[in-house]
């Protein structure tokens, strides 16, 4: 059972590659195969919440085909299928996991097995070209390996948690690794991670800070000395990345208002924003800009591909997450210090900064490997929560039953 439970947290790594047109069928595969194997003959109850909410989303697919100027009800029923799919495993999973007598340990040896290819992929990236690489960045390149670029905001995760397990040597590695990405988006993320940790677990939050940002510095000047210049060099790259992701913003905000209550189309906007893009920037005379994938917000993307009603549906699967991490913190900061309080606080803290604030992509849909990190990160965190409440409120029962005898004698 442990060896399904380290598969299936590393199961995300499969979505790692843009444009996969056979993402999909990934997506029903592992649910398949992970479902299989976490399935036991009796299935406790789980919180109904989120599968209602997906399911009603799900159901919103298909009826949003049957409305929409050429609508295709075969990729509403394809999209059906393959978003209940994406949540199907970690459902079971919920359900199941009291069969398994030990989950931590397999747990952490993920997470141990996640760095090692995290650190193999992005060093032999940055230094000898392998996989995706490019000129630019923080340290002189952006290196992502074979992960993708979507994988920043994953490696924040491995620096809080880390850190909180006190495994130093891990930390700055994987803070060399989130330096190598380039993401200034992770970067902001990370720091917002460490504010929110300093606040609620340090009794002085000046000297960790000291720390981080001599460790920070550090990384940077070992990578690349001549760090500084870079940073002025990249300022016309900032003007082109800035502009790329205002642009998207526009475009996804008109894309809202042809259509408000159910949008334009799951994914349509994908296969318009770019040539509406350039459209925009030649009324505007801007040439300083990347070219323009997709909507870069999870937020505004689903608001114009689905309207006010996938929107709404989408804030309260945030509000379900957030809650459920805000009660793993509160559990956390009464724990000494354990493999289960540096999971809690880290995935915590990572689901809020997360969902509130890393938005460079439209990471609501099946397949999207930020989306599956941020399944794995709440399920975990939501599983470890119960079996630490539950152990929390067995102590609890058997000091005092051991008081009273005391007293009673």
């Amino acid at each position: 059972r442990s060896l399904s439970y380290i598969a299936f947290f590393l199961s995300p790594l499969a979505y790692s590659q843009d444009g996969d047109s056979q993402r999909a069928y990934w997506v029903v595969l592992i649910a398949l195969v992970f479902t299989w194997l976490f399935l036991r003959q009796r299935i406790k109850s789980i919180e109904k919440f989120e599968p209602y909410v997906v399911l009603i989303y799900s159901t919103m697919l298909i009826i949003q085909q049957m409305i929409i100027a050429k609508g295709d009800i075969f990729f509403g029923l394809k999209f059906f299928v393959a978003t209940v799919a994406a949540f199907f495993p970690f459902w079971v999973l919920r359900s199941t996991h009291w069969y398994v007598l030990d989950v931590v340990t397999p747990l952490r040896r993920s997470i141990d097995i996640l760095f090692l290819i995290v650190v193999l992929q992005i060093f032999s990236s940055f230094f000898f070209g392998v996989g995706e690489r490019y000129e630019g960045g923080l340290v002189g390149f952006r290196a992502f390996g074979f992960l993708g670029d979507s994988f920043t905001s994953v490696i924040t995760f491995l620096v809080l948690y880390f850190w909180l397990d006190r495994k130093w040597i891990y930390t700055t590695l994987a803070l060399a690794c989130l330096l190598m990405t380039g993401g200034k988006m992770g970067i902001l993320m990370m720091a917002a991670m460490f504010a929110i940790h300093f606040s609620l677990f340090s009794r002085s939050a000046v000297k960790p800070l000291f720390i981080i940002a001599g460790m920070f510095v550090l990384m940077k000047t070992l990578v690349n000395p001549y760090w500084p210049l870079d940073i002025l060099s990249n300022i016309k790259n900032f003007e082109f990345a800035l502009n790329n992701r205002l642009f998207s913003f526009q475009v996804g905000w008109t894309y809202f208002q042809e259509n408000p209550i159910i949008g334009i189309g799951i994914n349509e906007g994908l296969y318009r924003v770019r040539e509406d893009t350039d459209v925009l920037a030649d009324s505007l005379g801007i040439d300083n800009y990347f070219a323009v994938g997709q909507v870069h917000n999870a937020y505004l993307r689903t608001l114009s591909e689905t309207g006010l009603i996938g929107a709404c549906l989408l804030l309260m699967l945030v509000f379900y997450w957030v809650k459920g991490a805000v009660r793993a913190l509160r559990v956390s900061r009464g724990l000494p210090l354990c493999p289960e309080r540096a999971f809690l606080a880290a995935s915590g803290i990572w689901v809020i900064c997360f969902t509130l604030g890393y938005q460079t992509t439209g990471w609501f849909e099946n397949g999207h490997p930020q989306l599956a990190w941020l399944l794995m990160f709440s399920t975990f965190n939501s599983i470890i929560l119960e079996r630490t409440s539950v152990k929390m409120r067995a102590t609890t029962s058997w000091q005092a039953n051991v008081s009273g005898g005391a007293i009673a004698k």
